[in-house]
């Protein structure tokens, strides 16, 4: 994974001078993110003369975790998820990537925050896709977050929560879980996932991810010029 972080940050050479872009705000950051997750990469479109190559099984999965008060998250729909770029009262815990082979599970522990702390963190993501009989994937996720820990204790406490999501390659999937510690509180959940069968659907999602990357690049210089 570390590999495709790399990529998707980076821009193709063309031989021009590096241009300066300023560092993007908060919520333009956050609209930035939402606007990647929902970016169409193509489709692997395979000939009929190429010959079959072992399936690889596994799934590319791209989240977004949030937490926030529950009727907030509650409220949020694939429709419109414009709340999620500019409301100060949603955190944006991650945005993690992971891939998993089908029916077995990967894990992802992020940084451990040592001493007080007032709000929930991401501590540590669990993938398990599973395969239906008309070939969609089901997602089973399971997220630790590390506790708001005002006094500081060791270890720090943590709290569990699952989600099951279900859809087609490429859909994207919402769903909220109360948090383990604040019924008042809940974590949403943003999803995107690709079925990599071989090398090639790999490719295609490290360039897709690039591509969007430089259209942000791109989109952010034009606003930059305009504002002068």
């Amino acid at each position: 994974m570390l590999a495709l972080l790399a990529v998707a940050g980076c821009s193709a050479h063309d031989g021009a001078a590096p241009q300066t872009v300023a560092s993007p705000s908060l919520v333009e950051m956050r609209a930035e993110m939402l606007r990647s997750i929902q970016y169409s990469c193509p489709k692997v479109v395979r000939p009929a003369s190429e010959p079959d190559l072992p399936d690889r099984r596994e799934v590319f999965a791209e989240l977004f975790l949030f937490e926030g008060p529950s009727a907030t998250v509650k409220a949020q729909r694939l429709s419109d998820l414009s709340a999620l770029a500019t409301d100060p009262t949603l955190q944006l815990l991650g945005a993690p990537h992971l891939v998993a082979q089908l029916e077995q599970q990967a894990e992802s522990t992020f940084v451990e925050h040592i001493g007080a702390s007032q709000q929930a963190s991401l501590y540590r993501l669990a993938l398990l896709p599973r395969e239906s009989s008309d070939g969609s994937v089901v997602l089973e996720l399971g997220v630790t977050l590390q506790l708001p820990n005002p006094t500081g204790v060791v270890p720090a406490p943590t709290g569990k929560t699952t989600f099951t999501m279900a859809g087609a390659d490429q859909q994207l999937l919402l769903g909220s879980s109360a948090l383990p510690h604040r019924q008042d509180r809940a974590l949403l959940a943003l999803v995107k996932y690709w079925r990599l069968r071989d090398e090639q659907d790999l490719r295609t999602v490290f360039e897709c991810k690039m591509q969007q990357r430089n259209t942000e690049v791109r989109r952010r210089q034009r606003n930059e010029e305009i504002a002068r």
